[in-house]
């Protein structure tokens, strides 16, 4: 089965667009009805970073380059999900991350065969800050910002949380198991990184879709 891509308008190639020179041109592409559109001309159309349309053009979504059009808004009215419900879950996800962290980290501390420093185990509050970070933003979109591309809310899930959330908790407890003291410098340079990089993501998502 073919994929259509005719249902995104922004990605129509007949929709006129600023030209493209130059013999260094990105030529990173997405799917359109004639085919392989470059993301700088996808980008000149949206305005979104063209970093962001490179995670949503590999992400695995089905529809990838049509879900920059359809928002946020839109697949929730067509979920019927409940706005008391969307407020539950912005309570309740950041605090179960923050938690569940901190309980892991109590466990290591107690644990009768690990010998390790007292002030290891706290560490892993870093993961459960940043997951949580990331569950406030995503929970944010849903309920302020509608008329963001439903696409950016799959990369801060597939990409914040799944490819990178996950592995950073696995690093988190390695390193506090097994590793050294100097390996904790690296891990809070991480932490802030991460942090880093999902705060712009959030400013720049309110500052462009916040009405």
């Amino acid at each position: 089965m073919v994929q259509d891509w005719t249902t995104c308008p922004l990605l129509d190639p007949r929709v006129p667009s600023a030209p493209m020179t130059g013999p260094g041109q990105n030529r990173i592409t997405m799917p359109s009805a004639a085919g392989a559109l470059p993301i700088g001309e996808v980008r000149s159309r949206t305005g979104v970073p063209r970093v962001l349309l490179w995670l949503v053009a590999r992400i695995g979504m089905p529809s990838a380059a049509a879900s920059m059009k359809m928002t946020i808004g839109e697949v929730a009215s067509k979920a019927g999900t409940p706005r008391a419900l969307l407020w539950a879950m912005a309570v309740y996800l950041p605090s179960l991350y923050i938690a569940g962290a901190l309980f892991m980290a109590d466990g290591l501390y107690k644990y009768p065969d690990l010998s390790i420093d007292p002030w290891r185990p706290p560490f892993l509050t870093l993961w459960g800050v940043y997951m949580a970070l990331v569950s406030v933003v995503i929970m944010y979109m849903k309920l302020f910002l509608p008329q963001a591309p439903y696409a950016l809310e799959k990369v801060l899930i597939n990409v914040c949380w799944l490819w990178m959330g996950f592995p950073f908790g696995v690093i988190i407890i390695g390193v506090i198991c097994l590793g050294r003291t100097w390996m904790f410098i690296p891990l809070a340079c991480l932490f802030i990184i991460l942090v880093g990089v999902v705060l712009s993501l959030f400013v720049w998502l309110v500052r462009t879709y916040r009405k």
